[in-house]
């Protein structure tokens, strides 16, 4: 059964600070972005790291990139996930991500896109971590692939 994000809550504790039985907190909810491969949910998490609950459509991707200063980390929980990175001399490798749990760690500044199989019936779903997000440090190469639209 599919998570319904808009029904979760996340409670953090921002500091710890007790006055006998007073305990202060603050309550943050995650924000949607809608991209033409898919959603991405990014969750609240503290300054030092960023996390996101990524869903993709059947034979999307998403743009060829690269991060600046940004590392990631791929987690596949749904579905397959067709990853292709490229070192400094642009040789490029394809990861293929099929079980839950599989998962790939991408240093900054390489350039790398991923992919859902045209054949699959159903959207899959990854976690991205990484350390934290600014949305000025994404390059594109490309443009990302939206399977709805065609004569792309």
């Amino acid at each position: 059964m599919p998570i319904n994000l808009d029904e979760i809550t996340i409670q953090t504790i921002k500091e710890q600070r007790y006055c006998r039985t007073q305990k202060f907190y603050e309550i943050k909810r995650h924000y949607q972005n809608v991209k033409e491969w898919g959603e991405e949910y990014v969750l609240p998490t503290g300054s030092l790291y960023t996390v996101k609950y990524m869903i993709v459509k059947p034979g999307a991707s998403c743009s060829v990139h690269f991060h600046q200063n940004k590392e990631e980390c791929f987690t596949l929980v749904q579905g397959k996930l067709e990853l292709t990175y490229w070192d400094k001399y642009g040789n490029s490798t394809l990861f293929l991500m099929y079980k839950p749990l599989d998962s790939v760690i991408l240093g900054n500044l390489t350039p790398h896109t991923f992919t859902v199989p045209e054949d699959q019936e159903y959207d899959t779903i990854f976690i991205e971590s990484s350390t934290p997000d600014s949305s000025g440090d994404s390059y594109r190469l490309t443009k990302s692939h939206d399977p709805n639209i065609s004569n792309r």
